[in-house]
Formats: structure tokens, C-alpha cells, sequence
């Protein structure tokens, strides 16, 4: 069990390098599926759930509630019209994880890797990537129903190189370009940001994402509060929490005035 532990982990390493090779993904699924940690529930306060109906064609309007990690996933993909294999697993499982249907999921990838200066053939995108995106839906392969990563999950793989856009960037980007992605969220140049920027230097990473969404949805949540609705303590310990907090306490507002 040892030695195949090791092995899994050089393996592992070595993934980056044999990024396109699509045949070795199901086997590293499968063995990778062992070692995943606090799966994302949802709610835990009476089970309430985000209803995003996400699609293809109404992703971007979503994009505020994205935390930071999926952001800078959805800006990579954006400007070079592709993603390489780990931020392509951690952007497809999030994107799953807010409500994207499988065949939504195929016509976002197709049409995000497909379009815009360079970008890849039709054919070249379904004789290459196709599987790969109905393997993480359970589609294809063993069938396993892949669940969206948490942030122990994303912080235990590799870190990104500069071609890539996976991770999380309180850990992975330096101040300068955490500084410039947090301001396209809407963060102010204010102590709020240098606190951020300061729990980050300190690796407390969840935190600095915590804080982030408490600054920027601070009108939001006093609202909630006002009106005597409950709101999360607990830190963010799960992308798909950040976005389900966010769009929650939006709805409710919604459902209270309307």
C-alpha cells in the first residue's frame, strides 16, 4: 500500500507534464478518488439550497458570486480559449457544483475552447476534450459521480505554473496580481484589501477568502440581518459555499420584497 502510495504521488507530479495525454484521465480519477476529503453538502442550516439554474449562454451573469480560485479560472479561459487538465477538473466541478447540467457543460467548454482568435477546431475539441467533460459528470468511464473540490482539495494539488490558472490564488498569486484580480471583483484599494493581502501572506487562505466575501457582499448581508434572516458564521471552507452563500442572500432579499 506504501509503495503504491509513493508511486501515485510521483505520478501525481508528473501529471502537468503529460497534461493532454486524455487516456490516462479516468485511471487517475479513479485512483485520486480515494483521497478526497470534506465533500461539499450544501447548506447546512435547514438544507436551504442556491437555485442558479446556470447555463451556457447565462454563465458570465453568475460570475459575481464566483470566489476568487473560480474567477481567475473563468479569466484564463477567457484569454487563451483552453485550460489545462487540473484547472479544467477544478473549473468543470464548480461550474457542476452551481447547477450546470452535463449537456450545458459540454456547450460552454465547446464554445469557450472553439471561439476567438487561435482558438481550436470543432472536431479538435470533441476527438480531444469531449470524454474528458462527460468522464467528470459520470458519463463516461467507471460512472463516478465526481463532487466539486473544496479548498483542502484544491490547496493538496500542484501548484500552478505560469501557463495555468488552477489553485488558489491567496496562495498562489504574488501581492501584485492578487491586488489586480480582487480589484476586477470589486475590492477597494482600503484596509479591507491589505487585510486580505496580510491573512494571505500568513497562508490563511480560507480566511482571506472568507473576508473577501464579507466585504463584498456587506450590503447584502446587512439586509439579511435587518430583516431577520440568519447568515453564515463559519468561514468558507468550499468554493461552492462562497457561491451559494451569495446567491442566498440575494434570493431571499428578492422573495422578501417581492
Amino acid at each position: 500500500g506504501k509503495y503504491l502510495e509513493e508511486q501515485l504521488l510521483i505520478t501525481m507530479r508528473l501529471l502537468p507534464g503529460l497534461d493532454e495525454d486524455e487516456r490516462l484521465v479516468p485511471v487517475l480519477d479513479n485512483l485520486s478518488k480515494g483521497y478526497i476529503s470534506s465533500e461539499f453538502q450544501g447548506f447546512q442550516d435547514g438544507g436551504e439550497q442556491a437555485d442558479s439554474e446556470v447555463n451556457a449562454g447565462n454563465v458570465k451573469q453568475f460570475e459575481k458570486y464566483f470566489p476568487a480560485c473560480a474567477r481567475r479560472l473563468a479569466d484564463g479561459l477567457d484569454e487563451h480559449h483552453h485550460l489545462r487538465y487540473t484547472g479544467r477538473q477544478q473549473f468543470t466541478l464548480f461550474l457542476k457544483g452551481i447547477g450546470m447540467g452535463p449537456n450545458e457543460s459540454l456547450k460552454f467548454w465547446q464554445r469557450m475552447f472553439t471561439s476567438g482568435p487561435g482558438a481550436m477546431t470543432v472536431e479538435k475539441f470533441n476527438k480531444e476534450y469531449k470524454y474528458n467533460f462527460r468522464h467528470s459528470y459520470g458519463l463516461e468511464g467507471a460512472r463516478i459521480n465526481y463532487k466539486p473540490w473544496s479548498c483542502t482539495q484544491i490547496l493538496s494539488k500542484p501548484k500552478p505554473n505560469k501557463q495555468e490558472s488552477h489553485g488558489c490564488p491567496y496562495r498562489d498569486l504574488h501581492s501584485e496580481s492578487l491586488t489586480t484580480l480582487l480589484r476586477k471583483m470589486g475590492m477597494k484599494d482600503d484596509g479591507n484589501l491589505q487585510k486580505v493581502l496580510e491573512l494571505s501572506d500568513s497562508r490563511e487562505y480560507q480566511a482571506a477568502c472568507t473576508k473577501v466575501f464579507e466585504v463584498l457582499n456587506s450590503a447584502t448581508i446587512q439586509e439579511n440581518i435587518g430583516k431577520g434572516l440568519s447568515v453564515m458564521e463559519a468561514p468558507i471552507t468550499h468554493p461552492n459555499d462562497y457561491f451559494n452563500r451569495g446567491v442566498l442572500y440575494e434570493k431571499r432579499l428578492e422573495e422578501k420584497t417581492g
